[in-house]
């Protein structure tokens, strides 16, 4: 009899977490229902993938958020972190897949650099070879992707900073965008309040780029590391020597201290009232990480 026919998702998902959170997420609720549903989800959208159950839950526990909660594993993109796994297993029909799923990423993401077709091509097979070909074990690229956005989203950001790489090393700069070329990247472009878009945008810009752009170094370089390199606490702890629970803490502080200068900052631009920029900033917490990620994979902090 199989692992997977004796050991509950709970168990083996718990398992794999390191020490300091499996005690808390073994008092989550529902746990085995929710890992249940999310094995179900993935293989009903991928039924072409062969994946064990325990190989893709242990997947998912590596990537599994800081903070236990059944809300931030839902929060999670458990169909394409199945996609993800399934690629990292070298199947061709998953790298078929991947690459007819994030077909489009490709060009939207590299439109704008003045790149010859053969240029094209060559950074976009590196890139691919980045992804999939492991120089030791487990060092697929693809495994960095957490699961915290859309895969196809992840690898446009890839692919941008992919070309902006190659065009430096061959001592090509690409060319700067202007701030109001940022709406495919930035989140107020996502957001759904239509007013919000029409009347703050270039405000919450101002106000989000000048907050980012006061933080200290050592912090914005702990955004880059979790947002544009995807890197886990663990291995951002390794960088700062210190231990992964420090590391979400000081994330927390940056994030925190992040939203409330933006806060001061639109305060003092729109001069509204404390209801109206509460509703304003309830929508842009909301949406940080992408902000942030858009801001800093462009350059525009730094």
């Amino acid at each position: 009899m199989s692992t997977e026919d004796t050991t509950s998702l709970r168990d083996i998902f718990i398992a794999e977490l390191k020490e300091p959170l499996q005690e808390a997420w073994a008092h989550i609720d529902g746990l085995e229902q929710h890992l249940a549903t999310c094995v179900q989800q993935a293989q009903c959208a991928w039924p072409t993938l062969v994946l064990g159950t325990e190989e893709f839950v242990r997947y998912l526990a590596d990537r599994a958020p800081s903070e236990p909660s059944l809300a931030a594993l839902e929060a999670m993109h458990s169909c394409d972190l199945f996609l993800a796994c399934a690629c990292c297993t070298g199947q061709s029909n998953a790298l078929r897949a991947f690459d007819e799923h994030c077909a489009q990423e490709w060009d939207r993401g590299t439109a704008r650099f003045s790149l010859q077709p053969s240029e094209a091509a060559e950074v976009r097979q590196a890139l691919r070879t980045r992804l999939f070909v492991a120089n030791e074990p487990g060092g697929e690229h693809i495994r960095r992707y957490s699961g915290k956005g859309a895969i196809a989203a992840w690898y446009r950001t890839t692919a941008v900073r992919a070309t902006i790489d190659a065009l430096r090393a061959s001592n090509r700069e690409p060319q700067a965008q202007r701030l109001d070329e940022l709406d495919d990247h930035v989140a107020l472009v996502d957001l759904e309040l239509d007013y919000l878009k029409r009347n703050y945008r270039q405000e919450f810009k101002e106000s989000f780029h000048s907050a980012l752009r006061s933080l200290a170094t050592e912090d914005r370089n702990l955004l880059r590391y979790q947002l544009i390199e995807n890197l886990t606490l663990e291995e951002i702890g390794r960088l700062y020597n210190l231990h992964l629970t420090s590391i979400a803490r000081r994330l927390s502080k940056v994030r925190l201290k992040l939203l409330e200068t933006t806060r001061e900052q639109l305060q003092s631009r729109l001069g509204v009232d404390e209801v109206e920029l509460d509703s304003i900033m309830r929508l842009i917490g909301s949406r940080l990480d992408v902000s942030i990620e858009a801001v800093l994979a462009h350059g525009h902090a730094s």
